[in-house]
């Protein structure tokens, strides 16, 4: 990540805290700006990271309407929102809040402390086989419930299926999503499932959802 972002991030606390004190504290906040300033290299360059700020303050309070979590509640999913960002993960923070929101809505199986890396997996696998990252986190969420494996496995799973031609009919986490429960249900194993969907793309038929 860039020295800007990275600035944003520590200017960001900076004025949260010079602003809760303007009226008193005035030079803490000029003191923090023009700190700010030499280590971008510029006013330039801290108007900039100052929109920065204002950019990912909005994606925030979006993020933080979009999963019901406030004040205290809110700050752990702050700060593994950052982490991702500062780690790559996402081509922008609105990217990476958004997964966020994605992985709280509908991975029911997932437990906090799995968040921050099925998050970064899922934006990987994401970019890498051009997925909608809401459609990731619902196939795995049904993968979970429906066979007991973790999110880690899941993931695994879907590159090697993604690898091995599983979605050439573009679907294969939408058949994952609606068919593992009932595969689930019948005393499948993950892996099991897996090995029907890649034996039946191999056979030529026309699309997953036939193969289910």
């Amino acid at each position: 990540m860039s020295k800007v972002f990275d600035i944003a991030f520590r200017l960001g606390a900076e004025l949260t805290s010079s602003f809760t004190n303007t009226f008193n504290d005035a030079g803490g906040m000029m003191k923090a700006l023009g700190g700010a300033a030499a280590a971008l290299g510029g006013a330039a360059a801290l108007t900039n990271a100052i929109s920065q700020v204002a950019d990912m303050s909005q994606e925030l309070a979006t993020l933080s309407a979009q999963t019901g979590l406030i004040g205290d509640d809110f700050e752990d999913l702050k700060g593994t929102a950052e982490n991702l960002f500062r780690n790559n993960y996402g081509d922008s923070f609105e990217e990476v809040t958004d997964a966020l929101a994605k992985v709280k809505q509908n991975m029911h199986e997932l437990s906090d402390a799995d968040l921050e890396q099925f998050t970064g997996e899922a934006l990987s696998f994401a970019k890498t086989f051009d997925e909608d990252i809401n459609e990731v986190t619902r196939a795995a969420n049904n993968m979970m419930s429906s066979f007991g494996v973790n999110s880690a496995t899941a993931m695994d799973l879907f590159a090697a299926g993604a690898q091995r031609g599983l979605n050439f009919s573009d679907e294969m986490l939408d058949n994952v999503a609606e068919y593992a429960p009932l595969f689930g249900e019948m005393g499948y194993s993950a892996d099991e499932y897996f090995g029907i969907m890649e034996r039946g793309a191999k056979a030529g038929v026309y699309n997953l959802d036939y193969v289910n």
